[in-house]
């Protein structure tokens, strides 16, 4: 059971790496990118773009806690997350499909990515539920360090793909390029398919309650000692 329960917690650290991925790998390409695809897009717009995350996380990090918590469980929320934020990065990194409005399709694009962030939430409360007391203060501090790596590694890994240049390999003759812009985000959806088949029930416990069992044993222990 220990060891089933702590890939499921790695898991919850793979997972908020990847949600805070999301968030950093388009920013240091964003504005070019808005600007290949739309040249009425201005600075003041993209504004908005890198926005519209932080902006759809926090207005969907209570729904989708109130979510898990009406469910008592946390398998279909995450599930439900991940693949908004597979649609999503895949939408980003097709914009050339649409004729027109590209800089709102991008903005969309960014606000559901950000929405499917709000599983965050989820995962750090699975971590308090499936971690012992002695536990918990390192399991908490690496979910804490998965989420400062993904905003490291995001600008590394957008760099890395420079070489590419703007316009890159034709994957599709209509619509899907492989550039210095989109494949760093074409790399987000890959690990979200990843995550997906990480959270089906063959691997993650849905559900861990061992830090309740613990609570419940130590009230237990000292309601004996205090008859």
């Amino acid at each position: 059971e220990r060891q089933q329960r702590w890939a499921s917690i790695r898991i919850m650290y793979f997972t908020v790496f990847l949600m805070s991925l999301g968030f950093s790998i388009v920013l240091t390409g964003l504005w070019p990118y808005l600007r290949q695809l739309d040249k009425t897009a201005t600075k003041d717009f993209m504004g908005f773009v890198v926005a519209a995350h932080p902006f759809s996380q926090m207005l969907f990090s209570p729904l989708i806690g109130w979510w898990g918590n009406k469910l008592g469980k946390i398998r279909l929320p995450l599930i439900t997350t991940i693949v908004v934020f597979i649609f999503a990065s895949s939408i980003y990194s097709s914009i050339e499909v649409f004729d027109t409005y590209r800089k709102y399709w991008i903005l969309i694009a960014r606000f559901f990515v950000g929405g499917s962030a709000a599983n965050m939430a989820l995962c750090r409360s699975y971590i308090s539920a499936a971690t012992k007391y002695d536990e918990r203060t390192r399991a908490v501090s690496m979910i804490s360090l998965a989420q400062l790596l993904g905003f490291i590694v995001g600008p590394g890994l957008q760099a890395a793909v420079t070489p590419l240049g703007d316009s890159g390999y034709r994957i599709s003759p209509n619509f899907i390029a492989l550039n210095m812009y989109t494949a760093a985000v074409w790399l987000n959806v890959l690990l979200g398919i990843i995550n997906f088949i990480l959270v089906l029930p063959s691997i993650f416990l849905r559900k861990n309650t061992i830090a309740a069992r613990e609570a419940m044993l130590l009230t237990s222990a000292t309601n004996e000692r205090e008859a």
